[in-house]
């Protein structure tokens, strides 16, 4: 395999992986607000602004 082409596959996995951690997040928001946990204590916990926790808050209603 030549060197651009094992770039590009690297860099599609390392999206695919990041792209799965944002999701893991979101669905962890999702099941804390559920729970009642605090805001604050969400952004503390997973290291998230309030505005994606207000995001997702908004599908919830």
């Amino acid at each position: 395999m030549n060197a651009k082409l094992q770039n590009l596959m690297m860099k599609a996995e390392n999206k695919g992986i990041e792209k799965g951690r944002e999701e893991e997040k979101t669905n962890m928001i999702f099941h804390m607000l559920k729970e009642k946990f605090d805001v604050k204590t969400i952004m503390r916990a997973l290291n998230v602004s309030e505005e994606t926790i207000n995001k997702i808050k908004a599908t919830m209603q």
